[in-house]
């Protein structure tokens, strides 16, 4: 079993379910975005990069739907 963060174990009981949407914000910054769907000024992220580039975003996105 995966030991999640603290934050993600938080994000998930407020009802985070990962669609494409989140998934594209997420990418492009991790800790804005678990601090923003957890409302903690401290959550935290183990993801240490960002996709800035919405394409490479779009891209990954992309990638993860085939695997439904």
């Amino acid at each position: 079993k995966f030991p999640y963060s603290p934050s993600y174990v938080q994000a998930g009981e407020k009802g985070l379910t990962w669609m494409p949407e989140n998934i594209t914000e997420y990418l492009a910054d991790p800790a804005a975005y678990m601090r923003k769907v957890t409302d903690d000024k401290a959550a935290k992220t183990k993801m240490i990069f960002k996709l800035p580039k919405e394409a490479d975003r779009a891209d990954v996105v992309e990638y993860l739907k085939t695997f439904k």
